[in-house]
């Protein structure tokens, strides 16, 4: 769990993919997928924040070893980052895929939660917007 602390809080870039991640997979719901499908979705939310943490480790690590510049640890660095980047894109395109056709009825079924329960959406809001002020605000760094 310190792991995932420690992410959290040196991490902006972990937080963020936490909060879209939250956000996608409230919206999927509306979509109601199937079990395969929800499992490829939650295996795509995942995929992005761990690389994010693998990317924060490889940074870390390095900035430990290497105290001055270094052209190479650039590159690993660069490589580290366009790793994330990828997977984020792959997780946008496993989204794409799987809701993309169900968009309509998502919309339709947004629509039907408005008019005969709008507490279930403001209560969604309010979730996402704790995470979301969660996600965005400063943290302080503690005990190095």
């Amino acid at each position: 769990m310190s792991g995932l602390r420690a992410g959290w809080v040196r991490e902006p870039h972990f937080r963020w993919h936490l909060l879209l991640a939250a956000i996608a997979l409230s919206l999927a719901a509306l979509a109601a997928p199937s079990k395969l499908e929800w499992a490829v979705l939650l295996g795509a939310c995942v995929a992005v924040p761990v690389v994010q943490l693998l990317n924060m480790v490889s940074e870390l690590t390095m900035d430990v070893m290497v105290s001055e510049y270094h052209p190479l640890v650039r590159h690993a660095k660069n490589a580290a980052a366009g790793a994330v980047l990828l997977t984020a894109l792959a997780a946008l395109l496993v989204f794409a895929v799987i809701l993309g056709p169900a968009l309509p009825g998502m919309w339709a079924e947004f629509q039907h939660l408005l008019q005969q329960r709008p507490a279930v959406l403001l209560i969604w809001a309010m979730i996402i917007f704790a995470i979301g002020w969660a996600t965005l605000r400063p943290m302080r760094r503690s005990g190095g």
